[in-house]
């Protein structure tokens, strides 16, 4: 479920600029704790895409503001300036260029290098305009930045400890046992001779090997590297958001703004901070964005079930509601509780919220039966990897089953925070020829890495020393750069307590485990790699789908890399590797899987041998299990008990008398007819309630049930008389060309008669064509009569009420 957080921003330099352009940059996860949040030990304060954010100026932003209109318009303070959406996350420091505007070095500030293309589109800033030494020196820094940036996306900087003070910056050398100045020499320096310590604001800074490089990268493009890191700096945190400005609110607030908070998770039920209670008020925040899970008995809810019934029922609302029933009930029993308190407001939103959060961690999975849908799609089939090679792939089914089996399996713990450590992707022998390599990695709780040969790495402290050793002393066949570029990340970027996810294959995961131990070189061992880390290892069982760890991607054939956070699913991760004491029996979590148009698939075909096993006393721990031996894996599978289907079903394409039979016994069939009772008596004089009745007892009388016309057509959108014409030209009038074959006068019976004239009060003109008026000599030809039919264009508000209550409203 999306968060609402508030930034509060008592920085001039960085809030004119920012608010003038629309966008804000901001460190991710610094949201201080209120006195409700820490005694709930509430944690969820990760900035993500989608979440909301309100901007709240201080007394420094409103006394030293230049801009004409935000001073016209920031009367007092704390002032709710803005609302934002959160567009995009970084996963590293807020890096960016220390900027004098002007001559005066004490009116300099740091912007973020991403923002400052941004700022040369600006005529003024803090109420100067831009001289062309400013133009000059901001052209350096973007250049700079584009640098910075390649650097970034190639792994290529690295980042350690910083302490600023006093105006200098002190940073960890590699070896962490000493610090180095960022001055023109970057010269070694001891913590006694800075005079810092770890008491001081945590932030940091490019290693002293990323500067170099920074600064090799700029003399090549024509710029002073030396003097241009001089002016490099970074934000505290680890990680920043972007945020666009939606809108304008400019709200005055009761209370003020505490040294050191930067910025606020916003609940509905915490009061215990009067400043948030008063955003809460002025913004008018109903919403709940957390919520806690609440301990107590679940009304048991059938495993199989499908919804059917006739288009536009709310059959896939419906969906929505029952799959939240089932995974998060305490929010389920939230909302509508709401509802009642509110029945006259709608709640869709909030509901479509927590569905969208549940989609995102995977615990509810979505897909739509079609003809062409089979056992391969769904189940697993075979799929051709980056090596031309057919391998067994989990279809959706499976994916989800994987995930709820998971969730009740033994794993062992790691509590970690994803700000404080990185996660890569390592291979431990080709999976395709043998587990050798694997196993023994497994067995002796170590990585380790085939590129290098017989050469001990030790000794280097970075790429370039690897690189030398490479030159002179590796005798192998792979390509130099390839080890230099494995072997550098396997030592050096690879750190204590980082995650490393195995691979088999690009789509699967084999093994998850926690770096314990640095670079040892053993050529005595059994296998023929000599390179190890220690590792303790987290998760070892079944190959699971990448797709429970990434988002939307797959592997790389790579055989060491980092990931980027942002292609992570950190929450399904931090679940797999729950905290305990020593093992963990993850909470037994539920899953829903979705099945849309469920009777438009070949169910024998999509389903095989496991329709068994999807029987409430034939899954997995039940009474009957049932198992089978999959095809193309051969990996033995049952279906978990905590996994939930949902079908839906329009019966408008197919009865449900016509449904496969074994199906039919293994559901829970729920109809959903029209509720008339939803509508709206008086919409610009026209009854809907009536008008949708109406047609559903004509189509019933002359058609079916099956085919009726559901409530959900008619509500939401605009309520008027035109709306209701265009959904019923649009929506309504081509679904009964559909159920009557194009038999109109049996649509013209159902939407209250023809006309045969230029009568705009009708839906459907009949006109009636005579051969005589058409045809030249056809006095002795046996041709007779034939009518035509045809959709009025322009019906008028009579044409909706004389489909039930007959001409001019008689």
């Amino acid at each position: 479920m999306k968060k609402v957080f508030s930034f509060f921003s008592n920085t001039v330099e960085e809030f004119e600029p920012f608010i003038k352009t629309r966008t804000f940059y901001w460190p991710r996860s610094f949201a201080t704790k209120t006195p409700y949040q820490r005694d709930n030990d509430i944690d969820s304060f990760q900035e993500n895409v989608g979440d909301t954010v309100y901007i709240v100026a201080g007394a420094r932003v409103k006394n030293n503001i230049k801009e004409p209109i935000l001073k016209d318009r920031i009367t007092g303070f704390p002032m709710i300036t803005h609302k934002g959406t959160v567009k995009e996350v970084f996963d590293h420091p807020v890096m960016g260029y220390r900027y004098t505007h002007g001559r005066n070095p004490k009116e300099s500030f740091m912007l973020p290098f991403e923002f400052l293309e941004e700022l040369m589109k600006l005529d003024v800033y803090l109420g100067k305009r831009f001289s062309k030494e400013n133009k000059d020196e901001l052209k350096q820094a973007i250049e700079l930045g584009k640098i910075i940036k390649a650097l970034l996306e190639t792994d290529e900087i690295q980042f350690k400890r910083a302490y600023f003070k006093k105006g200098l910056i002190f940073i960890q050398n590699e070896d962490s046992e000493v610090l180095f100045q960022l001055d023109n020499e970057l010269s070694d320096i001891t913590y006694e001779e800075a005079e810092v310590n770890d008491r001081l604001t945590y932030r940091e800074m490019p290693s002293k090997q990323s500067l170099l490089k920074i600064v090799k990268e700029c003399n090549a493009a024509g710029i002073d590297g030396n003097s241009l890191i001089q002016k490099l700096r970074t934000w505290r945190g680890q990680e920043f958001v972007k945020v666009e400005i939606d809108e304008e609110i400019f709200k005055e607030v009761e209370g003020k703004l505490q040294e050191g908070v930067s910025t606020r998770l916003i609940l509905i039920e915490d009061d215990s901070d009067s400043l948030i209670n008063d955003i809460k008020r002025k913004v008018d925040i109903k919403s709940s964005n957390y919520f806690t899970p609440k301990e107590g008995l679940k009304v048991k809810l059938p495993k199989n079930q499908i919804l059917y019934g006739p288009p536009g029922t709310g059959k896939t609302y419906s969906v929505v509601r029952k799959a939240l029933e089932i995974v998060a009930p305490n929010i389920f029993e939230q909302i509508t509780s709401f509802e009642k308190q509110d029945p006259d407001k709608s709640f869709r939103d909030k509901w479509m919220d927590a569905y969208k959060h549940y989609i995102d961690n995977k615990q509810i999975q979505f897909c739509t039966f079609h003809q062409a849908f089979s056992y391969e799609d769904f189940v697993e089939g075979l799929r051709s990897d980056e090596d031309g090679k057919f391998v067994a792939t989990n279809g959706i089914f499976l994916d989800i089953c994987e995930s709820a089996s998971l969730s009740k399996k033994q794993i062992a713990k790691y509590e970690f925070d994803p700000n404080k450590i990185k996660f890569f992707k390592m291979s431990l022998g080709d999976s395709t020829v043998g587990t050798d390599i694997f196993e023994y990695c497994i067995e002796n709780n170590v990585l380790a890495l085939g590129y290098g040969g017989n050469v001990n790495y030790s000794g280097c402290e970075d790429s370039t020393s690897i690189k030398k050793i490479v030159t002179t002393q590796y005798e192998g066949v792979d390509n130099h750069d390839v080890v230099v570029r494995f072997m550098d990340y396997f030592k050096h970027r690879l750190k204590v307590d980082d995650i490393v996810l195995v691979s088999d294959g690009n789509h699967k995961i084999r093994a998850v485990g926690r770096v314990t131990g640095d670079y040892e070189y053993n050529p005595n061992e059994e296998i023929s790699y000599n390179h190890f880390r220690s590792v303790e290892w987290l998760y070892s069982g079944d190959s699971l789908s990448v797709r429970q760890f990434l988002n939307e991607k797959v592997l790389s054939q790579q055989t060491i890399y980092r990931f980027n956070k942002a292609d992570l699913n950190i929450e399904f991760i931090q679940q797999l590797l729950s905290k305990s004491d020593e093992t963990v029996d993850i909470d037994s979590r539920d899953f829903v899987l979705i099945m849309d148009e469920i009777n438009r698939g070949n169910i024998s075909r999509i389903f095989g041998e496991l329709i068994t096993l999807i029987e409430d006393d034939k899954r997995l721990g039940e009474q009957n299990e049932v198992v089978v031996k999959l095809p193309y894996s051969r990996k033995t599978f049952g279906v978990p008990s905590n996994l939930y289907l949902i079908g839906t079903m329009n019966t408008a394409d197919r009865s449900i008398t016509l449904m496969d039979t074994a199906l039919r016994r293994r559901f829970e069939f729920n109809e959903m007819l029209p509720d008339v009772t939803l509508l709206p008596e008086d919409v610009d004089g026209v009854n809907v309630k009536k008008l949708v009745q109406t047609i559903n007892e004509r189509i019933e009388y002359l058609y079916d049930r099956d085919h009726t016309i559901g409530h959900a057509f008619f509500l939401g959108g605009d309520p008027s008389e035109q709306n209701l014409i265009n959904i019923m030209q649009k929506k309504v009038i081509p679904l009964l060309q559909e159920y009557f074959y194009d038999d109109w006068e049996k649509i013209g019976l159902v939407l209250g008669g023809t006309v045969s004239n230029g009568d705009h009060n009708y839906f459907i003109k009949k006109e009636t064509i005579k051969p005589a008026d058409i045809f030249i000599g056809t006095q002795n030809n046996r041709l007779e009569e034939q009518s035509k039919y045809s959709i009025v264009s322009n019906p008028t508000k009579q044409a909706l009420i004389n489909v039930y209550e007959g001409q001019n409203g008689q």
